[in-house]
């Protein structure tokens, strides 16, 4: 028996149709496999853009800046920034509120100190100072946000 006769045989019997319908099958569940895991980075990417986008939207708002506003508030605001981004990216988030509002009470005590005892003097070095500081806070935030986009560009 040779070839051409065994696959006349093998197709006779059905069984190229069997091969064709699994191969198919195979096939199907692949590109299935394939279109979920791009559905799920492009909705990953889109809930990035908007956790990105509100972050942006505080930091430049200078809501952060706001002496009344605690540190926690501020992470409630930007938790889904935390949550969607990489781990580094994270924490540079978490440290900048962190350390913007442990600035913050410092210059909330000594505005404090010298409004009690009425040192003019005082209050206004507090406030050069304050200003200094917010250029400081500035160069963090663009740098926090060229950060962000970067992270966005990067993300696969």
């Amino acid at each position: 028996m040779n070839w051409m006769q065994l696959f006349q045989l093998l197709g006779a019997a059905g069984v190229g149709s069997i091969i064709t319908t699994i191969i198919t099958k195979w096939l199907d569940i692949l590109l299935q496999k394939k279109l979920q895991k791009y559905d799920h980075i492009k909705w990953l990417r889109e809930q990035r853009i908007k956790a990105y986008s509100q972050l942006i939207h505080n930091l430049l708002s200078i809501k952060l800046w706001d002496l009344s506003l605690r540190e926690s508030e501020g992470l409630v605001d930007v938790s889904d920034s935390i949550l969607l981004s990489n781990a580094e990216l994270a924490l540079k988030i978490e440290n900048y509120y962190r350390e913007t509002e442990k600035t913050l009470r410092k210059f909330i005590g000594k505005r404090q100190s010298a409004q009690d005892c009425g040192d003019d003097a005082m209050l206004q070095e507090c406030n050069e100072e304050m200003n200094q500081e917010y250029l400081l806070y500035q160069e963090k935030t663009r740098s926090l946000i060229n950060e962000l986009r970067l992270d966005l560009l990067e993300a696969k």
